[in-house]
């Protein structure tokens, strides 16, 4: 959980399957929640690059002032309990000016 004035990104590097890569659609969807209600913020983000030795990256702005969390909802297309994966490094920035 972070705080944030309007911007926030997200960034997920090094992405790999737990399983077999045959059995995988690489893809990982994450989706941005207001603390205290978790209500949804914006919409879903789909990542694919950070399996392909890239970078992924998910902006949201003009947030309102409050505190915020991601969730993983999907990954390979399908609901996150029934896959996983390891990812190398998960940045949140929330300054603009970078």
């Amino acid at each position: 959980m972070w705080a944030d004035k309007s911007y926030t990104e997200v960034t997920f590097k090094g992405c790999r399957p737990t399983e077999p890569a045959s059995n995988f659609d690489k893809s990982v969807d994450i989706q941005l929640y207001t603390a205290g209600f978790g209500d949804k913020v914006g919409p879903l983000k789909h990542f694919t690059k950070c399996f392909e030795l890239s970078t992924s990256t998910a902006t949201w702005t003009g947030l309102p002032k409050g505190l915020y969390y991601f969730k993983i909802v999907k990954i390979g297309g399908e609901s996150h309990e029934l896959k996983k994966i390891d990812v190398d490094q998960v940045r949140v920035d929330t300054t603009l000016a970078d």
